[in-house]
């Protein structure tokens, strides 16, 4: 299964997630539908590997 970044709406610039692996990007926040390819990916810097997790 792919892995969804998060994308940032060109409406509200909130960050949001599209849970469906779909072309089109919906914003819970404003409501609208953008497609994917005019959205601006914002970079996710990929978690440093760790043995274990300190609580």
């Amino acid at each position: 299964m792919p892995k969804v970044l998060p994308k940032r709406c060109p409406s509200c610039q909130k960050l949001a997630l599209n849970e469906e692996v779909t072309d089109c990007f919906y914003c819970q926040s404003c409501g609208k539908w953008f497609d994917k390819k005019d959205l601006p990916e914002d970079p996710v810097p990929e978690p440093a590997p760790t043995e274990t997790i300190e609580e």
